[in-house]
């Protein structure tokens, strides 16, 4: 099913960048910051992991059209490929919600010079990052629908992004501006329930 792959990437892509415009739009100024200020930063790093995995989640399926690449075989079932839209289907909803749970507060990277409200409700009462788990979950979904090697790597390559991102860039970050946050990261995980509080 590399053309359903393709079209589930493609609309995850599509509804990010429409998610980033409409919310710089609304504050007046830009809710996506790529690749931080400094080569090698922390910022830096997590920045071209995430397109790295992005990358091979479009690469995947291409290349399977393409006849470069086969699925993996043991994969290659049709439950495995069903179970991959619904995991996907099942992650939109969650990213969906926590970005709207966000509201204002919604942007991807850090600006110093910004405090936004801590919240601390809907998904983000158990997990302090669902949106990476959600947007990870995509992946995965996509690439269990023309599961190849490429695919595969695309989750990985971009929750270790998000990984480095959080621990490094984005906690710090809240934590500097929001004495409330040393608690919550003691009550709520960082990409699931229990697992990594702190």
């Amino acid at each position: 099913m590399p053309v359903v792959a393709l079209a589930l990437v493609a609309v995850l892509l599509a509804s990010a960048s429409v998610q980033v415009l409409l919310a710089s739009r609304a504050a007046r100024a830009s809710r996506f910051r790529l690749l931080g200020d400094r080569r090698f930063s922390a910022e830096w790093c997590s920045s071209w992991l995430v397109l790295a995995g992005f990358a091979c989640a479009a690469a995947g399926p291409a290349a399977d059209l393409l006849g470069l690449v086969a699925p993996i075989a043991v994969l290659d079932r049709l439950p495995v490929q069903v179970a991959g839209i619904v995991v996907w289907c099942a992650a939109a909803v969650l990213a969906r919600a926590s970005q709207m749970t966000l509201g204002r507060s919604w942007r991807i990277g850090v600006v110093p010079a910004e405090h936004e409200a801590l919240v601390l409700r809907g998904p983000y009462r158990v997990v302090r990052h669902p949106v990476y788990t959600a947007l990870a979950a995509m992946l995965a979904g996509a690439a269990l629908t023309d599961p190849t090697w490429i695919a595969a790597s695309a989750a990985p390559l971009a929750f270790a992004g998000w990984e480095i991102l959080a621990r490094r860039v984005e906690e710090p970050h809240l934590i500097a501006n929001h004495p409330e946050y040393a608690a919550y990261r003691s009550r709520a995980g960082r990409f699931v329930p229990v697992i990594g509080r702190v």
